[in-house]
């Protein structure tokens, strides 16, 4: 009997142990983007941007759910990205600009989900297509 408890505890240790191994190598994913993300995969396709000031008065500039956009220009025409920590709030936000909106008459404009981050890109009247395209593009990329 005490050999094979012996035995036992050997298995049992080595299983704990190759547990330990195996868990401590993987690379952990957060899922988590930042903007600076979406802005590198930008210049990889030569897709220029500048920084602006957030206008807060404005729709497009409110903070939602908690968090107030990062605004650039892209082409003339604004693109604002709200970074949340998930998926979860990323959608409240999403849900509390549709409310704040729901009656008010907007300029044209975009929405794109990646992840956790929201985006909305304001075109006013003509969509450039090529520019939603690169988009789209980037948002599969990041998301896979």
């Amino acid at each position: 009997m005490d050999r094979m408890d012996n035995v036992m505890k050997v298995k049992y240790f080595l299983f704990v142990f190759l547990l330990l191994i195996l868990s401590s190598c993987q690379v952990k994913d957060t899922g988590k983007l930042q903007i600076h993300n979406v802005l590198d995969e930008f210049d990889k396709l030569n897709i220029e941007y500048t920084k602006q000031k957030i206008k807060s008065k404005e729709v497009f500039g409110k903070s939602y759910n908690g968090t107030k956009p990062d605004v650039y220009e892209v082409e003339g025409k604004a693109m604002l990205f709200y970074v949340y920590n998930s998926v979860v709030e990323r959608d409240k936000g999403l849900e509390g600009f549709h409310k704040y909106t729901e009656n008010a008459n907007l300029v044209s404009f975009r929405v794109y989900e990646m992840q956790n981050i929201l985006m909305f890109y304001v075109y006013e009247d003509v969509l450039n297509q090529e520019l939603d395209n690169q988009i789209e593009d980037i948002k599969e990329k990041l998301e896979n």
